[in-house]
């Protein structure tokens, strides 16, 4: 059971932990609940100990396991990282190949010192349907 912070006080709803990240990488994982931002968006990001039990905010509810597993600390151990610079109209454009989280986040850095007013960002090149069926 998870506190529920948007109703009155001590209300609670069944949560499902289906993802433990790594404690050394971080202390959060993903819950499944069908009720508070259920079911339009049933899968959060959660943390799993200390004082913040509860469901959290909206910002951090998907409607897909993919959604919320892709915002989480879990993939960031996973060599799927690119840097992505958006072009003048928006459109994002891969500037490297796939490699670590941290080494293409010291990429920006260095990016960013010859053209510190480029919007650069890291961010996976993996495709999914994150609509739901």
């Amino acid at each position: 059971m998870r506190n529920w912070d948007y109703g009155p006080p001590g209300q609670q709803y069944p949560c499902w932990a289906v993802l433990d990240d790594d404690p050394a990488n971080s202390d959060t994982g993903i819950a499944y609940c069908e009720y508070g931002f259920g079911p339009d968006q049933p899968w959060g990001l959660v943390w799993l100990g200390g004082d913040h039990m509860s469901m959290g905010m909206d910002s951090g509810w998907y409607p897909t396991f993919l959604d919320a597993y892709f915002e989480s600390f879990a993939p960031t151990v996973l060599p799927i990282w690119r840097v992505i610079k958006n072009d003048p109209q928006g459109n994002p454009i891969p500037l490297t190949g796939e490699g670590g989280w941290d080494e293409r986040w010291k990429e920006v850095e260095e990016l960013k010192k010859t053209d510190p007013n480029a919007r650069l960002y890291v961010h996976h090149c993996i495709a999914y349907d994150s609509e739901i069926a």
